[in-house]
């Protein structure tokens, strides 16, 4: 809602690890309308925001490729991410952006 408020030209990614998308779209929506966002005056929630799914086998519960991924970051980068959030969240993004890479072509990634 700030990039928007603000009119930064941004698209949003976020990647939830324990809901479904629409969960977090209600959450928004409501969140936004409660500090005055219109959607006559800001859009919906979707033209701004992309929530992808990332809970994968549920909250707090890894698979293998989700594990490795995770230990491959830390291996190549030095990084190390929990599995819980932010390691999960990660591999669903790359996972996205692997399946609609011209979308993120020449684009600068913020991962925070």
């Amino acid at each position: 809602l700030g990039c928007r408020l603000a009119q930064i030209s941004a698209r949003l990614h976020a990647v939830n690890v324990q809901n479904s998308p629409e969960t977090y779209y209600q959450l928004v929506e409501t969140d936004a309308t409660a500090l005055g966002s219109t959607t006559a005056r800001d859009g919906d929630v979707r033209t701004w925001l992309t929530i992808h799914d990332g809970a994968g086998a549920g909250y707090a519960v890894t698979n293998s490729d989700e594990l490795n991924f995770i230990c491959n970051v830390a291996a190549g980068s030095g990084v190390v991410l929990d599995h819980v959030y932010t390691g999960k969240a990660l591999y669903y993004f790359c996972k996205h952006a692997r399946t609609k890479s011209e979308e993120l072509r020449g684009k600068h990634i913020l991962f925070w």
